[in-house]
């Protein structure tokens, strides 16, 4: 099958969205199909990949090269679809454009929509203004109206699809995230501690996190200090970069509780495992329980495949899912007491070894990126 894949990313970022694109286009081209991706100029080049990219020319003015590349993507298409005949569009949602979908629906090419969130719930969150919130639920309604069939992460963000654009259940699927099961597997504890020097007497639990406001790190914080009395020999290390890590690590000051606190910085890809498999057990919380709902956590994944217990916040897609699968433990995270409790709880070494176990199994049956692109074959081999 010959694929076009569209997205208007800047591929150059370590982040879910570059990670997840990487990983489905690639076990895609192991699969046997043949796949072209078609994106910005800006980070292409430091984009790495095994599968053919055709690059969009843009400029570096930001608002600018969103615009050119919406625009000068169509011809770039148009071109290569005459000379090459490609089955599937698959359009990694575009929050503001619509002139792919409009193209596709022009020359008859069949289109998926990958959907991996709600935009105007974004804007929202992030403060943006009524016509900025109006603007993006309506390019959102437009892209899954067109689209022959819509992939997203979530059965609650299928829910929130239909109900919302008024469009058939059955025209959406659900194809959850998953770990590259190569890279993110069981290491031996003592080992990854010892590669990132870190002292062997303490218990330690990983956090990886863009420091977004929803990722609920100030409520771990607040909680380690009530954890700390009981246990001083825990340690979190907090792996990533954001907007409010400046604001944790202030914080941590504050409450007195900095030497416990392991502010990493950003970090590659690669080097996470390590700090993963150094841990007695990781964090995965979203503030929000609609959030927790709508959105599937990459990082939740990578966790299980590195066979490491998850203390997780309630809600369908971290708390119950890791408690389903009997790999973590979920607690409500506005009660600071009860994540102190569930701290302390998920340390105990014969339930870990339960966790441990029980998590990697998982990924490796259902959710390694070769079965997700598996899903995603599928269901583009029945609109051909």
């Amino acid at each position: 099958m010959k694929i076009f894949y569209v997205l208007d990313h800047n591929l150059s970022k370590q982040v879910a969205g570059t990670f997840h694109v990487k990983e489905v286009t690639e076990n895609l081209h192991l699969l046997g199909c043949d796949v072209t991706l078609f994106i910005p100029e800006y980070g292409a080049d430091n984009y790495e990949t095994t599968v053919r990219k055709v690059i969009i020319p843009t400029t570096q003015i930001r608002l600018l090269r969103v615009f050119l590349f919406y625009t000068l993507v169509v011809p770039y298409l148009l071109f290569h679809t005459i000379k090459e005949k490609p089955d599937i569009y698959y359009i990694r949602e575009m929050y503001i454009s619509f002139t792919v979908q409009f193209l596709a629906k022009l020359i008859g090419i069949p289109q998926v929509i990958e959907c991996n969130g709600v935009p105007s719930e974004e804007v929202k969150d992030l403060g943006g203004s009524f016509w900025a919130y109006k603007l993006s639920h309506k390019f959102q309604e437009i892209n899954i109206r067109m689209a022959d069939k819509v992939i997203t992460v979530t059965g609650q963000l299928k829910k929130l699809l239909s109900t919302r654009y008024h469009t058939s259940p059955e025209k959406i699927i659900v194809v959850r995230n998953g770990a590259n099961t190569d890279l993110f597997k069981p290491i031996s504890k003592t080992k990854a501690q010892q590669e990132l020097k870190l002292d062997e007497n303490f218990n330690y639990a990983c956090f990886v996190s863009s420091f977004y406001p929803y990722h609920g790190v100030s409520e771990l914080i607040h909680s380690a200090k009530i954890v700390l009395v009981k246990n001083p020999n825990i340690k979190f290390l907090m792996v990533g970069d954001g907007n409010d890590r400046n604001q944790c690590e202030k914080l941590v000051q504050k409450l007195g509780i900095a030497e416990n606190f392991i502010f990493t910085g950003s970090m590659t890809h690669e080097k996470v495992p390590l700090y993963i498999s150094a841990s007695d057990f990781a964090i995965c919380f979203i503030r929000s329980s609609q959030k927790d709902d709508l959105y599937s956590p990459l990082k939740l994944y990578e966790y299980l495949a590195c066979g490491v217990p998850v203390l997780a916040s309630e809600g369908i897609e971290c708390g119950q899912f890791v408690e389903s699968i009997q790999a973590g433990i979920s607690v409500e995270l506005d009660n600071f007491e009860e994540i102190s409790k569930g701290i302390l709880k998920i340390l105990d070494e014969n339930l870990a070894e339960k966790f441990r176990v029980n998590g990697r199994t998982y990924i490796e049956k259902n959710g390694s990126w070769h079965s997700v692109a598996e899903k995603v074959l599928t269901e583009c081999k029945k609109l051909v």
